[in-house]
């Protein structure tokens, strides 16, 4: 399929896990080799407890809703949605 008729077309999925499932999927169908792009987690907090209540490998397997997985695996012709004018201090916008 050409670029505009995939721009005209959704998939709704009820849980972040199974559009991960068919996002993994559909890209596997792809060629070129896939690029993995990770997130930069962390916290911030002035209580040590909370730095070692939540280690990074906790932080890594989180993926909040409307939010891509830390580890973002993308192949030259997947379409993607770029996500504007967030700050966190203030929520997502």
């Amino acid at each position: 399929m050409e670029v505009e008729q995939l721009s005209k077309r959704v998939i709704l999925a009820l849980t972040n896990k199974t559009t991960l499932e068919m996002n993994r999927s559909i890209i596997s169908k792809l060629q070129d080799e896939p690029h993995t792009f990770y997130s930069s987690d962390s916290i911030i907090s002035e209580d040590q407890n909370d730095l070692q209540n939540f280690p990074n490998e906790f932080l890594h397997d989180l993926t909040p809703s409307g939010m891509p997985p830390h580890a973002l695996m993308l192949k030259k012709g997947v379409i993607v949605m770029l996500l504007r004018s967030l700050n966190p201090k203030q929520g997502l916008l």
